[in-house]
């Protein structure tokens, strides 16, 4: 009688939380008690890295994709399984930082590395390696967002050791000179599970 009340405590901690909405899974990630969106801000510029579950990235592909079938679904969520995704974005007073940069010459050449060469500037560390980044895409908003925005991921198997880990940005032309962000490993895997019903 007693192992089986222990079991079934055992089995309800280790269970997630019942699946929640888009709205409510965007909430939980941005909720700074959660330690899943992190900002530093240098010489006026402000850098923020945000975990981003796979299962957004999911939902956002069946939602554009306009094909909601279980066949599209299985197939997205082995696209996205394998790798911790984080979204990295630059602004400044709520703006796109490449846009305030004070030449053309200076705009052409960081839409260039943001588009083409951050995998010299990004990297993962656990005690145990350095991990670089397995995928990167950067999105162009041509100055309508409020910021620069990167989606980066690295390999879910790589990523060993203690709990911690920290993702690292190299000066990569901002002047802004190097930033460290640190999260757990047990704080992305409590995120919740999102409720795919609940889309719209």
């Amino acid at each position: 009688m007693i192992a089986g009340i222990l079991l079934l405590i055992l089995t309800a901690c280790g269970r997630k939380e019942r699946p929640v909405s888009k709205r409510d899974l965007q909430k939980y990630v941005n909720d700074p008690r959660h330690g899943l969106a992190q900002q530093t801000s240098v010489a006026d510029v402000d850098v923020r890295l945000t975990f981003e579950p796979s299962d957004l990235l999911v939902a956002h592909d069946l939602v554009t994709g306009g094909n909601r079938d279980t066949v599209k679904f299985n197939l997205l969520q082995r696209k996205y399984s394998g790798n911790y995704y984080f979204l990295l974005r630059f602004s400044k007073g709520h703006k796109e930082l490449l846009r305030q940069l004070p030449s053309f010459g200076e705009y052409s050449e960081m839409v260039e590395v943001l588009s083409f060469r951050m995998q010299q500037y990004v990297n993962l560390t656990t005690d145990r390696d350095t991990l670089p980044m397995s995928d990167y895409a950067y999105e162009q908003t041509y100055g309508f967002g409020d910021a620069n925005t990167l989606l980066i991921a690295f390999p879910k198997m790589g990523v060993t050791g203690k709990d911690k880990f920290d993702v690292n940005l190299a000066e990569c032309g901002f002047g802004i000179g190097s930033v460290k962000f640190s999260f757990r490993k047990a704080d992305l895997e409590k995120v919740p599970e999102l409720d795919y019903s609940k889309l719209n």
